[in-house]
């Protein structure tokens, strides 16, 4: 087993709640990395990430695919269309650092 895989996703809240977002499923240290995603959700209502890098000679691409939408019972294409705009947010804070100083 590759080390990680089946590891917890977990946030800690400002009141030190914490919540589970997911288990990782692939870890691929420079390459890839894949989760199931239930944010305040049931277990049995994931979705499922996995995201690739890319080396480029200005950077890195960075691909990330969201899929298995139809686990979601309720609301699939609502919560689709907020996972997309929230996705772009997130990763353009990412836009501007530096991971190699």
């Amino acid at each position: 087993m590759q080390p990680f895989v089946g590891g917890l996703i977990l946030e800690t809240m400002y009141d030190d709640k914490t919540v589970q977002w997911g288990v990782i499923t692939a870890w691929e240290p420079g390459c890839r990395v894949a989760f199931t995603w239930r944010l305040h959700r049931p277990e049995n209502q994931q979705t499922h990430v996995s995201v690739k890098f890319s080396l480029r000679p200005t950077g890195t691409l960075l691909r990330l695919v969201h899929s298995e939408w139809d686990a979601l019972v309720i609301e699939s294409e609502n919560n689709h269309a907020q996972y997309k705009t929230c996705w772009d947010y997130v990763l353009q804070a990412y836009t501007s650092i530096n991971f190699g100083a």
